[in-house]
């Protein structure tokens, strides 16, 4: 009996060495998710796990899709609507945020990583965006700040674009690959496209030049600087399906192999 009770004492002091590690087994990083929203008799609804609304589908709300939405996750916006209520998707930072060629759509969100505004979409987002991509011919406006700006043009500029915030960098390119603008460091309100029309109200923006001579001594080009800090935020965030498994085996082991020593001490 006394033997029995060792055991279990050992037994006991394994679990306890296991079990916190028990949940870090199943807790690995969530996946993002696509949701694919839009206006529809008059409210905004959504499907989730998709990137094409299906009409005829099963559709909820967008009361539901804020209580539900991470960051990381994606939400594509389609709106054929003359008029439309304002698209309000909480505080959640998007990993990307397409406009699927909508009408006039005010958009409310935490955040988005990446911004894709496709031709023909008109609409204005309220949140930091940290790169955006507005295809011709599209009106839109960004009423915080954005970090990259591209425009991709036809064979000539004739999106209208602003931005109420500050413009990191914009980049205007036509179809052929030729650069058409690429400045840098845009003060707030200044940045502004009327019909493909490069319209700032003052020169308050800087070229590459001028934006590499602003820097500190001895700080890195911004594209190099953008890729180092990725991958090392990229090595920082635990992967998904990754765990230290093999360490919590090597600890169970290294306790049961203690309990075994003391248990054998005992019977002598």
């Amino acid at each position: 009996m006394k033997l029995i009770k060792r055991l279990m004492t050992v037994l006991a002091a394994a679990m306890m060495v296991i079990l916190p590690c028990a949940d870090a087994i199943t807790a690995e990083a969530a996946e993002p998710v696509t949701y694919a929203v839009k206006y529809l008799d008059n409210k905004w609804c959504f499907e989730a796990n998709t990137s094409v609304f299906d009409d005829k589908g099963s559709y909820r709300e967008i009361y539901y899709l804020r209580e539900q939405l991470k960051d990381g996750d994606t939400v594509v916006i389609y709106n054929t609507a003359e008029k439309s209520d304002n698209l309000d998707l909480g505080s959640a930072r998007l990993g990307n945020l397409t406009y699927a060629a909508t009408t006039f759509t005010i958009v409310y969100a935490g955040g988005v990583d990446e911004c894709f505004v496709n031709a023909g979409s008109t609409g204005t987002i309220n949140c930091d965006v940290k790169t955006a991509h507005v295809y011709d011919t599209s009106v839109f406006n960004f009423n915080k700040n954005v970090g990259e700006l591209f425009i991709h043009a036809g064979d000539s500029v004739k999106s209208s674009v602003g931005a109420a915030g500050t413009v990191g960098h914009l980049k205007v390119t036509k179809a052929d690959g030729n650069s058409i603008f690429d400045y840098y460091d845009f003060e707030a309100g200044i940045l502004a496209f009327r019909d493909g029309v490069f319209t700032p109200t003052r020169v308050a923006y800087k070229t590459y030049e001028e934006h590499l001579a602003s820097l500190p001594e001895g700080e890195a080009e911004p594209e190099a600087q953008a890729l180092e800090s990725s991958d090392s935020e990229y090595d920082d965030v635990p992967k998904t399906g990754q765990n230290n498994l093999y360490l919590w085996f090597l600890g169970a082991a290294a306790v049961c192999f203690a309990g075994g020593r003391i248990l054998k001490a005992t019977e002598k």
